[in-house]
């Protein structure tokens, strides 16, 4: 019976019945009306202007002709591509602490993992107010260290060239955590053929030695 059904996938369809498609009609519909719905919707009112008091007139690609000529596009698009590159360096920092975590016999590298996960799991508001904190122009613990060598910081939040660069730290900050356990899980399952030690003597004869790892 099971080889014919592998050889007639059609009979384990008509067999299956409708049982597959209940099954993920709820997920269907949720991406359909939170999802697909507003991205249709959305397409829709950027082809049309509406009026102050309601009521919507087709004006086809105009909307997008004066976007297109709106010079503050393209101070956002930077401000966008300025604030993914600081936010994705969390992959090679995570990398690079994932790397340092699982080397063998490392104390306390647990302690350390959920130290570096707890930024990712923190309530968003206790988040803010604490780098509201840091980020204080007039008081700011930023501020206050670089006074002590002599730079008088800005104020980071109501600046805009140093507001983006204060919330994309804030988003590296917040991420990295995530990315560091998932590489330090990865890290894990590479097999011991791929790892290549290597061993050096400190200059001087002192005894000192330090270990390297790289993996495949």
């Amino acid at each position: 019976m099971s080889e014919a059904l592998r050889s007639h996938p059609s009979r384990r369809i008509r067999r299956d019945g409708w049982w597959p498609w209940l099954f993920v009609a709820p997920l269907t519909l949720g991406i359909a009306v939170f999802y697909l719905w507003p991205i249709a919707q959305t397409a829709w009112y950027s082809l049309t202007t509406f009026g102050v008091f309601g009521g919507a007139t087709f004006s086809g690609i105009d909307n997008y002709r004066e976007l297109l000529t709106d010079p503050t596009l393209y101070r956002s698009l930077g401000n966008t591509l300025l604030y993914t590159a600081i936010v994705l360096l969390n992959i090679p920092i995570a990398v690079y602490l994932a790397s340092l975590l699982n080397l063998p016999g490392l104390r306390f590298a647990s302690f350390y993992r959920v130290m570096y996960f707890l930024p990712y799991v923190a309530m968003p508001t206790a988040v803010a107010m604490v780098w509201r904190i840091i980020f204080n122009g007039d008081f700011g613990i930023l501020n206050y260290v670089l006074g002590l060598v002599g730079i008088d910081g800005p104020y980071w939040i109501s600046t805009p060239g140093a507001a983006i660069v204060a919330v994309a730290v804030v988003g590296l900050w917040s991420s990295l955590g995530f990315s560091l356990i998932v590489l330090s899980a990865g890290l894990k399952n590479v097999p011991r053929s791929c790892t290549r030690r290597r061993n050096w003597t400190g200059r001087g004869g002192g005894g000192s030695s330090a270990r390297s790892r790289s993996r495949c």
